[in-house]
């Protein structure tokens, strides 16, 4: 198989305008903005244990 049909297949889908890689080339990086983060509620951790599995 010929790198040309692997390859340009994923660099259409990795590299369009909205796709995950529009913010970087040769001549251009920015970093990502950061995913807003929330706790987790209080009850969600009491339910979780202190022993790994047991």
């Amino acid at each position: 198989m010929c790198w040309r049909h692997h390859l340009d297949p994923h660099l259409a889908a990795l590299s369009p305008e909205y796709g995950p890689f529009n913010r970087c080339g040769p001549d251009k990086h920015h970093d990502p903005t950061p995913l807003p983060v929330q706790p987790a509620p209080a009850e969600v951790l009491a339910q979780l244990t202190d022993d790994a599995g047991s």
